[in-house]
């Protein structure tokens, strides 16, 4: 949903939907799946269409780490 809301454009109901799907993928999966690693990068993705250039940068490189331990 999260996805969709940021996909129409409508960032800010989009974050908090994003940032709950993080949460329950850490809580149900742990912080090293890939799953984990996919939430990030939505979340980098949002930071990236609000122009926040550094924080979208954080989230990816965080992916990334994921991504690389898996």
């Amino acid at each position: 949903l999260g996805m969709m809301h940021r996909s129409l454009g409508d960032l800010k109901e989009a974050e908090p939907l994003l940032r709950q799907a993080l949460e329950i993928r850490r809580k149900a999966l742990g912080e090293k799946h890939p799953d984990f690693g996919r939430s990030l990068l939505e979340l980098a993705g949002l930071h990236r269409d609000r122009g926040d250039r550094e924080a979208a940068i954080r989230m990816a490189e965080r992916a990334a780490a994921v991504f690389k331990a898996a």
